[in-house]
Formats: C-alpha cells, sequence, structure tokens
C-alpha cells in the first residue's frame, strides 16, 4: 500500500514542478511599426524586428514620444483594424497613459501577436528602452 502511495506522490511532484517550470517560459517583448525603429532585448516568443507603439491620441504623440515609435491610438475605436496589418512575428513594446498598454496588449494577444510587452506611460517607457523623447 506504501508503494502505489509514493508512485502518486512522486507523480503529483512530477507534474507540478513541470507546471511551474512551463509558467515561467511566459513573456512577451515589441516596439516600433517600422523594422528601423528603435531596438529593443529580444522576445523568444517573436522573431521579428522590434517595434514600439505609441497608444496615445495623435496630439500627444506629436507633443512628445520615443524616438522611432509610431502611432496606434487605442482611444479611436479602430485600433484593432490599425494593427490588421502589422507583423504577427515582429515584437511590440506598447506604451500609453493609464492602461491602455494592458488593454491593448489583450487585443494584440488575442489577435495573434506572440511578443508584446506593456512598457506603461511614456516616461516609464523611456527609461525601460532608453530611448530619447522627441516631438513633431
Amino acid at each position: 500500500m506504501k508503494r502505489p502511495l509514493r508512485v502518486m506522490t512522486a507523480s503529483a511532484l512530477l507534474v507540478f514542478c513541470g507546471a511551474l517550470a512551463l509558467s515561467g517560459c511566459s513573456g512577451s517583448t515589441g516596439s516600433s511599426a517600422s523594422p528601423s525603429a528603435h531596438t529593443a532585448p529580444a522576445d523568444a516568443k517573436a522573431t521579428g524586428p522590434v517595434v514600439i507603439i505609441d497608444l496615445r491620441s495623435a496630439e500627444d504623440f506629436k507633443k512628445g514620444h520615443l524616438e522611432g515609435a509610431v502611432n496606434h491610438d487605442f482611444s479611436s475605436g479602430d485600433f484593432s483594424s490599425q494593427i490588421s496589418s502589422l507583423d504577427r512575428s515582429s515584437q511590440y513594446q506598447l506604451y500609453g497613459s493609464a492602461d491602455q498598454p494592458k488593454m491593448a496588449s489583450a487585443v494584440m494577444r488575442n489577435a495573434g501577436f506572440a511578443g508584446v510587452t506593456e512598457l506603461g506611460t511614456l516616461d516609464a517607457a523611456k527609461k525601460t528602452t532608453g530611448a530619447k523623447v522627441v516631438t513633431g
């Protein structure tokens, strides 16, 4: 009776360790919409260039954005159509106002984008990427 209990305990432990190891494999990254944009660390899931996306309004983007970033206004109501032509094998880093990066990353992941990273606000994204803030 003790032997089957040991086998079951060992099996359960192996399953738990395997699940724990696999859960540590999920990560994401992303950046600017053109391949020549600012690059960042690679993501294991995505293989293409890094694309930095500014999720704020065009007006806010003109006032200041990360160098090399592209603007896809998350609040515009057509974010899904804006990203529909983007390369799903690229890596995307998202920054914006409040919860925009979190919500946009969920939309992108549901649309099949493997490499998406939330950078937070413009200031947080600047610190994380080391990119300059430019206007225009």
